[in-house]
């Protein structure tokens, strides 16, 4: 019993040790990406070290998903950086996603929609809800939005709508959202870019374009 107290503290205190190598990592990442204040970098640390324990997720990996925040979106304030974290955290949480992939996702969409960090936690709830009444998961909706966002902006498509097109495809097919993804990026383009496609679509009674002769 005695051997295995002492052991047991002994990888207790290694464990300990090897989180604090990768904090130290993960700081001096966040020095190299951004500009800021001794204080303000101590108080990024208190806040990722607080949101970690909120959502229990390792300190590093917060403070890994801050760097591609800040890489980013290396001009906003301090407290935007964190919300975004805060909500890629979120979306790693509630989906199969690596804390990675969510990052990438979220920034991706985020850029497309022109979403402000304020609001970024609404593409999760929006994933989440779809995610929860129909046949589709949260990482397929944010690998097609990764992959369709910027493309489906172009050509009038809403977040919403892709979510939406993602759910009415995953539903019947249950391809991944990269596969999904893909195919409306073309679907998108396509669409608004061939006289049959306007042809079929107008003899069912649906314009492409508007008024002013937008998409």
């Amino acid at each position: 019993t005695a051997m295995t107290g002492f052991y047991g503290s002994i990888r207790a205190i290694e464990s300990m040790l090897q989180e604090i190598l990768l904090v130290d990592q993960a700081m001096t990442e966040l020095k190299r990406v951004m500009d800021a204040t001794p204080e303000q970098y101590n108080e990024m640390l208190q806040q990722s070290i607080q949101l970690s324990q909120d959502l229990g997720n390792n300190v590093h990996d917060v403070l890994k998903s801050l760097n591609e925040v800040a890489r980013s979106f290396g001009d906003l304030p301090q407290e935007d950086l964190l919300e975004i974290t805060k909500t890629a955290t979120i979306a790693a949480n509630v989906s199969d996603l690596t804390a990675d992939e969510a990052m990438q996702n979220l920034i991706g969409t985020m850029n497309a929609f022109n979403i402000a960090a304020a609001d970024s936690i609404q593409i999760v709830d929006k994933m989440n809800e779809v995610d929860n009444n129909f046949s589709v998961s949260t990482k397929q909706l944010s690998e097609s939005l990764s992959r369709s966002a910027s493309v489906a902006k172009v050509y009038g498509a809403t977040l919403d709508d892709v979510i939406a097109h993602t759910t009415a495809i995953a539903s019947v097919t249950m391809e991944s959202g990269e596969v999904i993804g893909r195919a409306l990026k073309t679907i998108y383009s396509r669409i608004t870019t061939m006289d049959q496609a306007k042809d079929v679509l107008d003899s069912v009674g649906i314009s492409i374009y508007d008024m002013q002769g937008q998409v």
